[in-house]
């Protein structure tokens, strides 16, 4: 800080240099100090003594001239300042009020402050036609163009109120094939992709959508889908037990078509029981197709599940039940899943004349089948209702469904296990078990057994280390 102590300046709490009339002006050579030379020269302006300040050529060439800008604000100000060669001569007269330009030099900035903290006239913010700031106006700020589209993106989507309706019939790599107008004078199939927003969710064949875009269905036309309409049944599975994470295979199906064949490659009972938890865990009507009938009795294998409410239908090699399952599935819209094999699209050939669903063998010596539908594809069948061909698997993970969902699958053994404790888990070392006990007495009847060791051991697959699922943590 400056400021005048009677006949003296006083510099952040010392004299300075230059004081009143008893102070004689001073003559300095600044040439290894050039950089105090504006803070001394405003010092000198205020002084009553003249004052040479040589040395300071060099100024000349820094942000600005500051010699010449030196002279230029003292004179302004009613100050004495003469330029030399190599410096300035000071003449001290009585300034007058007026601002001090900096001319966005932080030197001239500091002289003129000293000056401004003595003289209160003076001021050293510059003048609103010359404010080096400026360019800092909020005012004048410029925004950014989006790199990615000509306005900026909001949470507000559009509401997409021209959409039209469509059914997913197949997916293909990123493309979704749609049929709008169901039923319509206007039917049509339309090729889509899917909106940015829907990125992460899955959308599978049995999907509503609503369509925008490109909707003809023209060749080389392009739809884009905007939204998935709510799901009424949603048929799940996952890798294997102890996967939680869910691979969504159908939606809005009303029927799941077991397909198993009676032999080549051989039945398996507990892959039918999963198929089974799958179904009503998802409120899908499970029925149950038995092919190669005439290869094999189907009855040993089909005993099995003669406590469940289970429509089975029996078919050959040579004549499929073509009539019986098409009045079944009308009007229906049904999922046809079983192991790689077991006819499921020479069945669905057969109810289909124009699928042309590839069919392969059985291998000899594995005894298992091929993957030959490699894809799920929703088909119209005649007089009605739709087929969904699924590829077949080898098998069919349950780790996102909730263990007490189980029992339910198990119509027969569900009536006899209300009678158990509360929060009984029917394994084999469960206390007062009503399923257990009747098994271990022989009232379960010829399969009763099997069938409660099929219970167990999907449940002991899903129990968590204590002893209770984690459903509450599974994704939806």
């Amino acid at each position: 800080t400056v400021h005048r102590d009677g006949e003296a300046l006083v510099v952040d709490g010392g004299v300075g240099l230059l004081g009143g009339a008893s102070v004689p002006g001073i003559d300095l050579d600044l040439s290894t100090g050039g950089e105090l030379a504006p803070a001394l020269v405003a010092l000198a302006a205020l002084a009553n003594a003249p004052s040479t300040i040589t040395g300071i050529g060099h100024l000349r060439g820094h942000e600005t001239d500051r010699l010449a800008a030196l002279a230029a604000e003292i004179t302004g100000l009613g100050g004495g300042a003469t330029e030399l060669d190599e410096g300035l001569a000071i003449e001290p007269r009585p300034l007058q009020g007026g601002p001090w330009r900096a001319y966005d030099d932080h030197r001239m900035a500091t002289a003129g402050a000293i000056i401004a903290g003595v003289e209160p006239t003076v001021s050293w913010l510059p003048p609103d036609d010359d404010d080096p700031y400026e360019q800092y106006d909020e005012s004048l700020i410029r925004a950014r163009p989006n790199p990615k589209a000509n306005r900026p993106r909001s949470k507000q989507r559009p509401a997409h109120d021209d959409a039209v309706v469509g059914r997913v019939v197949t997916v293909d790599r990123g493309r979704y094939q749609c049929l709008v107008d169901e039923g319509g004078p206007e039917e049509r199939e339309v090729i889509s992709t899917r909106a940015r927003e829907l990125r992460k969710s899955a959308i599978v064949t049995g999907d509503r959508v609503d369509l925008v875009g490109d909707a003809s269905g023209v060749e080389g036309s392009l739809a884009r889908i905007v939204r998935i309409h709510d799901r009424r049944t949603l048929l799940r599975r996952s890798a294997d037990d102890t996967d939680a994470v869910e691979r969504i295979i159908v939606a809005n199906a009303d029927q799941l078509l077991i397909v198993v064949a009676s032999v080549n490659p051989e039945p398996r009972p507990r892959l039918v029981d999963r198929y089974l938890v799958a179904a009503f865990d998802a409120g899908i009507e499970p029925l149950l197709v038995m092919t190669k009938t005439d290869l094999a009795d189907p009855a040993p294998f089909l005993a099995q599940f003669r406590g469940l409410d289970l429509r089975v239908v029996e078919s050959r090699s040579d004549a499929p039940p073509v009539d019986e399952l098409r009045a079944l599935l009308r009007d229906r819209t049904t999922v046809a899943v079983g192991h790689s094999g077991v006819g499921k699209s020479t069945l669905v050939n057969a109810l289909v004349p124009d699928a042309r669903r590839a069919t392969g063998v059985v291998n000899a010596v594995t005894g298992r089948g091929r993957h030959t539908s490699s894809s799920t594809v929703s088909l119209r069948l005649p007089g009605g209702g739709w087929i969904i061909d699924t590829p077949g698997v080898r098998s069919f993970g349950l780790g996102h469904v909730d263990p007490d969902n189980i029992l339910r699958s198990f119509g027969d053994l569900a009536e006899i296990g209300a009678g158990c404790p509360r929060g009984c888990t029917h394994l084999p070392d469960a206390p007062d078990c009503e399923l257990v006990e009747r098994a271990a007495a022989g009232e379960l009847g010829e399969f009763g057994a099997e069938r409660l060791d099929s219970l167990q051991r999907l449940l002991t697959t899903l129990m968590t280390p204590s002893g209770r699922t984690g459903a509450d943590t599974l994704k939806p």
